[in-house]
């Protein structure tokens, strides 16, 4: 059975969950923003050929060229067969209208006779048009890079460049090179009466930014240019409130070793008119994944400007995945709303390649209000910017020794210890381990502020009523959800075509009340410092190890035959990162430090261990059991 849009959604988003529960990072944003680029034009009077590197702002074509003295934009909708293949290109002529087969998309003033046939209301960035202007002057646009890639169908297509005029701009020959073969009579520039102009020697003449041609081209396909770029990275590199890395890929597809620069630079001023474009916060403080061949260690290094080099198409090395990251710390709270109003931090990566090539990166972060813990975020809960799913591990490698013998030994060398002579016996001090012992943990902070150890999560979704004008929401559940809610809820998602409810859990914790019902675990203290919880399994526990359903003496039926065990544990976080390191993520996305644990009841003498944690956040849900 197909499945409904709305069912897609939820699959998509449910599998996103996972992903990041995995440590698979991606960046995906389900609204759009802006990183403003300034950019200009000169349009000469009469027809003018051009290419728009940017999503304009505003989009709406009435707006954007009000006021310029610009009388009519055409757009090709296809490929047509003939170059510019159309019998009227005369503005003033009221039936200088093309029909809607044509192929062609018109915008002409609202004072135009021809107006009631207008077909394009929006202008978008990676598209060339035919725009005619009444006078020369320069068109100041400012927009976000577009992220569209340029479609080729076998024949003429009207396109243009991504192209750098600071320096040599490249051939159509070299540009064109990886993806099709220049023919005679197979390239035009348009001139200002809208006749074709041919350009002759396709390995002399050169290419010209915000220009666009008629190509003809043998092939179809996508391209724009020696360097592709991952679609994802073209819609955005962008940290959202979650995410804290980025991957981009980069492919050179030339037949020839390309010396690749990226470089980070500031957004733009964002538009004041008309309202509702993102305002800009500052900068994006960004790293990139590199080997530090002295040290011989990867590390995250600043990102300002970076050259690196990839090898001749489809051999090794002719691909880069290029780790990205943003440094929040120290950043003020910026977030945009449900519908894309607020503040970001912003800024545009440029990627070259020294022969001409440039295109343009949109970057944006979002730091949402509470993550210093001093300010309260989301529905203004104590929970703050912070509240959510944690998911992780702890790690211990140490252990007291309880047995006798456990005396103070000069090192912790589990394979060669060396006892202090003279010592009296420590059962205390946890001691190095020959191996580790890893097990998951899982922490929830609602919007009240409150923390909990749970041991068991669901992911489900509570249907909206679309004539209530409720939308539906994703729901955590877990054991202590009343029945009443849980017959309300759905399987959050669609598994092989099927319903499915995401499950996390673990086995190194277990939380019940003293009538033996499953329930979670309430903790002490806060990601400021410490948290802090214990739980107590009753000698009469179907868990108790002391407990044996074929061994008489431990029925525990008789007082002293099984023993009640505490186990008091203690999460110790590391505020500040090690001096000289940097972690995507830390103290928002992801939380570390120190795991210690008092098992009491187990042996006359406490049991303590320790080693250490890792949690990352896998959901900004604030509620549990939608309540």
């Amino acid at each position: 059975m197909p499945l409904s849009s709305r069912k897609l959604a939820r699959a998509i988003v449910a599998s996103s969950w996972v992903i990041f529960v995995w440590g698979i990072l991606a960046s995906f944003s389900a609204q759009a923003s802006a990183q403003w680029t300034d950019y200009q034009l000169q349009l000469e009077a009469g027809w003018n050929g051009i290419f728009l590197e940017v999503d304009p702002w505003p989009a709406d074509a009435d707006t954007l060229f009000n006021g310029l003295p610009i009388e009519t934009v055409w757009m090709r909708a296809d490929a047509p067969a003939v170059a510019g293949s159309t019998t009227c290109l005369n503005p003033d002529d009221p039936n200088c209208v093309p029909p809607d087969d044509s192929g062609w998309r018109t915008w002409v003033p609202l004072n135009h006779p021809a107006r009631s046939t207008q077909n394009l209301g929006v202008i978008r960035g990676g598209q060339a048009y035919l725009m005619r202007a009444s006078e020369a002057f320069v068109w100041n646009v400012s927009g976000r890079p577009a992220a569209r890639k340029t479609p080729w169908q076998i024949g003429f297509n009207h396109v243009g460049f991504y192209v750098d005029e600071a320096g040599t701009t490249p051939t159509f020959a070299s540009y064109l090179a990886p993806f099709t073969t220049l023919g005679a009579q197979s390239l035009f520039a348009i001139g200002a009466d809208a006749a074709l102009v041919p350009i002759g020697d396709a390995s002399s003449a050169r290419t010209r930014t915000g220009t666009s041609y008629w190509v003809k081209s043998t092939k179809a396909g996508t391209y724009d240019g020696p360097v592709e770029i991952d679609l994802g990275s073209l819609r955005g590199v962008e940290f959202s409130k979650n995410i804290v890395e980025h991957a981009l890929t980069l492919v050179n597809l030339a037949g020839a070793t390309r010396a690749l620069r990226i470089a980070y630079a500031g957004s733009a001023s964002a538009p004041t008119e008309p309202p509702g474009s993102p305002g800009v916060a500052g900068d994006v403080p960004m790293r990139f994944w590199d080997y530090d061949s002295a040290q011989q260690v990867f590390l995250w290094r600043v990102l300002t400007s970076q050259t690196f080099v990839l090898t001749t198409r489809g051999q090794v090395g002719s691909r880069r995945l290029l780790r990205l990251a943003v440094h929040r710390e120290g950043l003020g709270p910026a977030e945009l709303d449900g519908e894309g109003h607020g503040s970001q931090y912003q800024g545009v990566l440029t990627v070259t390649d020294g022969q001409g090539f440039r295109r343009r990166l949109p970057v944006s972060a979002q730091v949402p209000a509470g993550l210093d813990g001093t300010v309260a975020g989301g529905a203004g809960g104590a929970g703050g910017g912070r509240a959510g799913l944690y998911v992780g591990t702890a790690t211990l490698n140490a252990v007291s020794w309880v047995t006798s013998g456990a005396r103070s030994w000069v090192n912790s060398d589990p394979v060669n210890p060396q006892l202090q002579p003279g010592a009296t016996d420590d059962r205390t001090t946890p001691r190095a381990t020959p191996a580790e012992f890893v097990f998951p943990i899982i922490v929830h902070l609602d919007d009240a502020g409150v923390y909990r150890m749970l041991h068991e999560v669901r992911m489900m979704w509570r249907p909206g009523d679309e004539e209530a004008g409720i939308a539906g929401e994703f729901v955590l559940v877990t054991p202590e959800c009343p029945p009443q809610v849980l017959a309300m809820l759905e399987a959050g998602g669609i598994q092989d075509g099927e319903p499915y409810s995401r499950r996390l859990g673990t086995a190194a914790f277990y939380f019940t009340d003293p009538l033996d019902r499953a329930i979670d675990l309430v903790l002490t203290g806060g990601f400021e410092g410490m948290l802090q919880g214990t739980t107590l399994t009753r000698g009469n526990d179907r868990l108790n190890p002391f407990r044996h359903r074929f061994h008489p003496d431990h029925d525990c039926n008789e007082a002293g035959e099984c023993f009640d065990i505490t186990r008091t544990f203690a999460l110790t976080f590391d505020l500040e990162p090690t001096p000289g390191e940097f972690r995507p993520g830390h103290n928002e996305a992801y939380l570390r430090g120190t795991y210690s644990e008092t098992i009491t009841g187990l042996h006359r003498d406490p049991i303590r261990v320790g080693g250490t944690f890792q949690l990352s956040r896998v959901s900004r849900v604030g509620r549990l059991n939608g309540q």
